[in-house]
Order: structure tokens, then C-alpha cells, then sequence
């Protein structure tokens, strides 16, 4: 939706301001997934399982095993607007054909061995390998526009941690009886509620978001291109 504002940016000769614009929106971009992420370790569960009683569980582990890709998919999606920017049409085509490949050879190693979960994986390092051309392609002005991306995705890890942590190091029982899987729903909301403000009120103060820029991306999806 930004990619007509920045368009006009680029046109204009501002490359300063449309690597601001990308590390403002990415940096949001990196919250939404953390929060995302954050509500899927703690609620997910129950929530899959009353939904889809029978396979609530094996939604959840490919929900989970899924999410990663978020990260390298948005920085894809940074470096994909570059190169359409730029019209260099052909960094774009070697990102998309690497990463299939890379895609297509991780299903044949990892779907025989890990089912579905194995295709989740192997979306994670295709797009990996989408994100790592677009790194290599665009170097210092990718790496500038995902400052603020990369610290939000940090401070989110501080955020998820303890839910990271019940996950791997709990008792056997904890994904299914315990409080991930809602045998103490009120614990895992009180938990999402308390981890999440934590979180926004981190961001605010590292002034990785504010609500100008918030009102100001808004505003700015809505700008005609010229």
C-alpha cells in the first residue's frame, strides 16, 4: 500500500526519506509479527482446539513451526520494493528462483521425515534464502531501512521468553494439560495481557513506534502516487 508514496519519493530523488519511510513501517511490521507470535505461544492452543478439536494440536506445532518465516519474508518484501523501485527486475528474479529451489530441495529432506511441520521448515528457508539475495543485493541501504525492524524483533524475544521457555523446558504434560494448552486459561490471557502491554510500553520507550508515525503511515497509504 506504501509502495505509491514511495514511488513518488524515488522519483523525486529522496532515497533518504524512502529508507526512513521502510524503517519506520518495517519497524511496526516487526511488532505486529511479536505480538502475533506472542498470542499464538500463549492462547493458540486452546483456541486451535476448541476450533478444531481433532487437529487443534497439529494446526498449533505448523502454526508454530511456520512463524519464523515472517521475519525473512519481511525483509524480502523490503527488498522487493527496492528493486522494483529501482526496476532491477533481475535481483528480484534470482531472489524467488534461489529461494524455491532452496524451498523444493529442504521439502524433499525435511517432508519424509517431519510431515507437515518438514513443508512449514522448508517455507522458512526458502524464504531465507529469498531474504539473504535481496541482503546481498542491496547491502547498506537494506540494512539501513531494517534498523528498526531487527530491534523491535529483539526486544519482542525478551517478550515471548517465558512462554518460550514453559514450551521447552516444561513438564511432558504442559502442551497438553498445562497452562499453554489452557488447563489455566486465565493464567496464559493474564500472561498474553501482561507480556504484550510490556512489550508496547519497550517500544514506546525506545521510540521504535509512536503514534505520529503510526497516524503519519496511515496517512501516507492513502496519498495518490503522484
Amino acid at each position: 500500500a506504501l509502495l505509491p508514496s514511495l514511488t513518488t519519493l524515488h522519483v523525486r530523488g529522496d532515497a533518504e526519506n524512502v529508507q526512513a519511510w521502510q524503517r519506520v513501517v518495517l519497524g511496526y511490521c516487526g511488532a505486529v509479527i511479536i505480538l502475533a507470535a506472542n498470542a499464538l505461544l500463549w492462547i493458540g492452543l486452546p483456541v486451535l482446539s476448541w476450533w478444531q478439536p481433532e487437529s487443534g494440536q497439529a494446526i498449533w506445532l505448523n502454526a508454530l513451526a511456520i512463524t519464523p518465516a515472517l521475519v525473512p519474508m519481511l525483509i524480502a518484501q523490503a527488498g522487493l520494493n527496492l528493486a522494483l523501485l529501482d526496476k532491477r527486475p533481475r535481483a528480484n528474479a534470482w531472489a524467488v528462483f534461489l529461494g524455491f529451489v532452496a524451498m523444493v530441495v529442504a521439502c524433499i529432506g525435511l517432508v519424509p521425515l517431519l510431515q507437515s511441520r518438514g513443508a512449514s521448515a522448508a517455507t522458512v528457508i526458502g524464504y531465507a534464502v529469498v531474504a539473504a539475495v535481496f541482503l546481498g543485493a542491496y547491502r547498506a541501504r537494506l540494512w539501513n531501512s531494517l534498523t528498526s525492524f531487527l530491534a523491535a524483533i529483539a526486544a519482542g524475544a525478551v517478550c515471548i521468553l517465558p512462554a518460550v521457555l514453559l514450551l521447552v523446558y516444561g513438564s511432558g504434560s504442559a502442551m497438553t494439560s498445562g497452562i499453554l494448552a489452557g488447563g489455566k486459561l486465565w493464567v496464559s490471557l493474564a500472561m498474553l495481557i501482561v507480556t504484550s502491554t510490556v512489550y508496547l510500553v519497550a517500544l514506546l520507550a525506545l521510540r521504535i513506534v509512536s503514534f505520529a508515525d503510526l497516524r503519519r503511515i496511515i496517512s501516507a497509504c492513502h496519498l495518490p502516487s503522484g
